[in-house]
């Protein structure tokens, strides 16, 4: 993937949004890319902000993560981990 791709996918590859393949791309890329590193570091501060509210994002939030968005499936599917028992 390029760095612009890469770029534009942060906001779901924070919100766990993207396949393995996508996801191992990105780490890679973050490992050698400072910007995009930085990038990411911000939006999963949004991301913890907005989920320690308690509440969902306004429908504006979403539209604005979808417009940077390849065509997927939105909402996408929040990943849950397994529970612990």
């Amino acid at each position: 993937m390029r760095h612009d791709e890469i770029f534009q996918m942060l906001g779901a590859y924070v919100l766990g949004a993207v396949d393995q393949h996508e996801k191992a791309g990105v780490d890679t890329h973050l490992g050698d890319c400072p910007e995009c590193r930085a990038e990411s570091d911000e939006l999963a501060i949004v991301a913890s902000v907005l989920s320690a509210r308690g509440t969902e994002p306004s429908p504006a939030v979403w539209d604005r993560i979808r417009s940077q968005l390849p065509d997927q499936e939105w909402p996408p599917a929040r990943r849950r981990e397994p529970s612990a028992t």
